[in-house]
């Protein structure tokens, strides 16, 4: 910056007027296609947040992946990324690469949590910019096991309907509440995007 040129009028700031703290697509998935991805699950292993110790003290749950190579698997890739698009230039505005990382199928059984987090961090987690989550077990499978951002200064909850999907930027704090009984999946996806600056 030049010397003045720190001092920008409100008037004059650039808004994302429409920008929410996350925004879900209730049943964009539909069961049939919700099931396809299950299907998908390889062998699962323990979730992990790097730089953690083994006791997890953070996160419980079970996780496989999904690769772009995946046989017959482009379409999940296409479907989410496409409404990640859409959210985007209605909504965040970011400047974006495309997917960069492989999908997450994240299982919860009884007891199983996430707690608050950001999803973006050092490394390889620098470039991603928006994060989304698909609802893929019926809410009758499993109880609790709620998604949640916080929003401001409270907790925000969305739908439980299996196939909605919840897109958010990564910065943003968010958690999987206890598992009270039952199984709960979800799929879990990263765009990524130049650093912020």
């Amino acid at each position: 910056m030049k010397k003045g040129d720190s001092v920008i009028k409100p008037k004059d700031l650039p808004r994302l007027d429409e920008w929410k703290p996350a925004i879900s697509s209730p049943s964009y998935f539909t069961p049939e296609e919700c099931a396809k991805v299950i299907d998908y699950c390889g062998e699962m292993e323990s979730g992990h947040v790097e730089g953690e110790d083994e006791k997890q003290s953070n996160r419980q749950c079970q996780v496989s992946w999904i690769e772009p190579t995946t046989p017959g698997a482009q379409w999940i890739f296409d479907k989410a990324g496409f409404l990640v698009k859409e959210a985007n230039e209605k909504v965040y505005h970011c400047d974006l690469f495309g997917f960069t990382e492989r999908l997450q199928i994240t299982r919860y059984r009884e007891g199983n949590f996430q707690n608050w987090h950001m999803d973006m961090g050092h490394g390889r987690y620098s470039v991603r910019k928006l994060t989304f989550s698909i609802q893929l077990s019926a809410p009758a499978d499993y109880e609790g096991g709620e998604l949640e951002v916080l929003a401001y200064y409270d907790p925000m909850g969305f739908p439980k309907e299996q196939g909605t999907m919840i897109i958010m930027p990564t910065y943003v704090v968010h958690r999987v509440k206890p598992l009270k009984s039952g199984t709960r999946y979800s799929l879990v996806g990263w765009i990524g995007g130049p650093h912020y600056r």
